[in-house]
């Protein structure tokens, strides 16, 4: 009981009231289990074999070893397989997206060691698709009768769910007993979306039209004829898009209203053109004159396919001055903008309007991006999808976040991915010239490397530690760090962080040698990873092939716990008492596996609670800011943090820094051959990092 109510006030819901719904038909108290025969005192009534009994495997109830009452289940595994009971497979335990769940089991295990007892929890959308898949895992190996927990918030498209108890890589047997599905909270409120007023000629199935309602969410208001227009007080903005030659009186009317009210008008730019009487131009775009080094990663990537990326990086808009319509790129950067046959429409060179301000030029000086007042104008229409490698076409609808929706708050573009010692110099030249910033020296990487941290507040204080880039591909939140360490430093974050009472350190790569070579592992053929001490002699079983686990293998661990260089220094940070809480991205190119935070599974009491807020707290501020179509999504989709799950008893880095203490790990989009996605990843990174010290408070 105490744990349940020490439980309820880390959420600090206090009394409140809890809803879920049973097959659409009812209502539970809080705490309510919502799982039938959650003890098997009526044997296996309600629950399904997922997996047969057979040869390899049994599934009953046993009277001997309850956990509490007569009856428990036993699952044994005969041989290397998986078994499985299941309940909720009937589609009769739903609940209402948002909804934070507790999922717990009691579990003891007389498994052989590299086998696993688990609960599961299946989110389950239209078709069956599974929407999330998380669980609780047991140590490896046997153990006497302990508790098993896991949170999950349902995702949107939720039509049903599921619980599963598993036993799995491996032999022997295990009893599970007391299950527990229960509502811990209500799905957060509402985002309050802006109303953007979209006044168009465009088809509702034209692919602008289709990724403008991702965007803009419920707040898009489309307009194509006089009596559809809404009140536009209320509104935040207005965007333009038409193909025609000609913008009717009611289309002046209502930019002219917008403009009157003080709210900004963006626009394409061949509206722009009708509205003035100018003449836009269709141009080539031209690489800038400027040559930038391709990078060239240990022979995976020629050097003519990098150079040919980096010379679309640097075709588009060149930003002449500062505007919030380019935040997140500054004066004399290139944004990519540009169709795939890296075809862009500006104004005729010769354009003027008395108060007309050219933001961003194209090929020649051409004007590209201009600002009239609070008219703003850009093409639109000639890019293709914001997919994660249509490069011209990333920032597309840029300036519509930053005037309609919700701007760019932290991100900054880099150029180039550079080498580690042009790196580590970038640290250094902030160290030096912004005030507060101490560089350390950590101590030597694997292939003759060492590592640097930046190092601000007060010394003694309790500690954050945030680092990147244990994987040396994954290495964009690592520049994302090194923003937001200027951000703490110059006082942008002053209202979260205090400086005077709290210790940041912040190691941006912590693979030198693996992010030279733009590869997983350190020079030494290690993952830094896996060099934790959370169960390292029982990870790495033979997989259900029966392929063994050595140095080959793509997450090999090494020779012991904290054996190379880094994981020393690793090790010594995590040591020190003033720890309080750690921060560690890593990246992935696939959707599925680039919006999700994971919590140790060695976090202190509370943490799983904390790091479910974190994730709130930073989607409210994300959502209309990036929307992005990644190879292994169907569409596009808004860019924040999908999902949140419990890390196995693994010996990752995060399970040995959190032992007793606070602290997450987020994968982000990352892993891409340059830099063009720096402003949303960096931005991203920032969030997830201001969020935290909004989360976890100094104490």
């Amino acid at each position: 009981m105490h744990h349940k109510k020490q439980f309820y006030a880390i959420l600090g819901l206090g009394r409140f009231v809890l809803l879920f719904m049973v097959a659409g038909l009812g209502v539970a108290a809080a705490g309510e289990n919502l799982l039938k025969n959650a003890g098997f005192e009526d044997g296996l009534t309600a629950w399904e074999k997922r997996t047969p009994e057979d040869t390899t495997r049994v599934l009953s109830v046993q009277t001997q070893t309850a956990h509490s009452g007569n009856s428990g289940l036993m699952l044994e595994n005969r041989q290397y397989t998986l078994t499985r009971l299941r309940q909720g497979q009937d589609k009769s335990v739903k609940f209402v997206p948002g909804t934070l769940v507790e999922c717990t089991a009691w579990a003891r295990s007389a498994l052989i060691p590299g086998a696993l007892a688990t609960v599961r929890f299946y989110c389950m959308g239209d078709g069956d698709k599974i929407l999330l898949d998380t669980r609780a895992a047991s140590p490896p190996g046997p153990f006497e009768w302990r508790r098993l927990r896991l949170l999950a918030r349902v995702p949107d498209g939720t039509r049903y769910c599921m619980v599963y108890l598993e036993v799995d890589r491996g032999t022997g047997k295990a009893w599970f007993d007391d299950v527990s599905l229960r509502v811990c909270a209500l799905p957060p409120a509402p985002n309050p979306v802006p109303c953007v007023v979209v006044l168009t000629d465009l088809p509702a199935d034209h692919v602008v039209m289709r990724e403008l309602a991702v965007l803009l969410g419920e707040g898009m208001v489309t307009c194509r004829a006089p009596g559809q227009i809404p009140d536009t007080a209320a509104c935040k903005g207005c965007l333009l898009l038409f193909q025609g030659n000609d913008l009717p009186s009611w289309v002046r009317d209502t930019v002219a209203a917008v403009q009157r009210l003080g709210k900004p008008v963006v626009m394409d730019i061949r509206a722009f053109a009708v509205m003035h009487r100018l003449e836009t131009i269709q141009c080539r775009a031209a690489p800038a004159a400027k040559s930038v080094a391709p990078v060239v990663a240990d022979g995976t990537r020629s050097t003519t396919h990098q150079t040919k990326l980096e010379e679309r990086m640097r075709l588009g808009l060149r930003v002449e001055c500062a505007d919030q319509a380019v935040s997140g790129f500054s004066p004399g950067q290139v944004i990519p903008w540009h169709s795939n046959d890296a075809q862009l429409r500006c104004l005729a060179p010769e354009s003027k309007i008395e108060g007309m301000v050219t933001v961003a030029t194209g090929p020649n000086g051409a004007p590209g991006l201009v600002r009239l007042g609070l008219l703003v104008a850009v093409d639109v229409l000639s890019l293709g999808e914001p997919r994660h490698n249509n490069i011209g076409a990333f920032y597309k609808y840029l300036p519509v976040a930053n005037l309609l929706t919700d701007p760019v708050a932290f991100g900054e573009y880099y150029e180039k991915r550079y080498r580690y010692a042009e790196f580590a110099d970038l640290m250094r030249q902030t160290a030096s010239t912004l005030t507060g910033i101490e560089l350390c020296d950590e101590g030597p990487g694997a292939g003759g490397t060492r590592l640097y941290s930046l190092n601000l507040g007060k010394p003694g204080a309790p500690l954050y530690f945030l680092y990147a880039a244990c994987h040396g591909s994954e290495w964009e939140p690592g520049y994302g760090l090194l923003t937001f360490a200027k951000h703490l430093a110059t006082g942008r974050l002053a209202g979260t962080v205090d400086l005077n009472r709290v210790s940041v350190k912040i190691l941006p790569i912590f693979n030198p040698s693996g992010y030279d070579a733009f590869a997983r592992k350190n020079a030494n053929g290690v993952d830094l990873n896996r060099q934790g001490d959370e169960n390292w002699a029982e990870f790495g079983a033979p997989n259900q092939k029966g392929e063994p686990y050595g140095p080959k293998s793509h997450d090999w661990k090494g020779t012991g716990p904290f054996t190379e260089p880094e994981a020393v220094i690793y090790r010594r940070i995590s040591g020190l008492p003033n720890l309080y809480c750690t921060l560690e991205f890593h990246g992935n190119t696939s959707a599925a596996n680039n919006k999700i935070g994971i919590f140790p599974v060695t976090g202190r009491e509370g943490n799983d609670v904390m790091v479910f807020r974190l994730q709130e707290l930073v989607n409210r501020r994300l959502r209309g800011r990036f929307i992005l179509h990644q190879s292994d999504e169907e569409s596009i989709s808004p860019y924040i943090i999908d999902k949140v799950y419990m890390d196995s008893h693994r010996p990752t880095l995060i399970n040995t820094s959190c032992r007793g203490r606070y602290g997450v790990l987020f994968e982000i989009t990352a892993g891409y051959p340059s830099s063009y996605g720096t402003v949303l990843q960096t931005d991203v990174a920032c969030e997830l990092c201001r969020a935290l010290f909004d989360v976890y408070r100094q104490p």
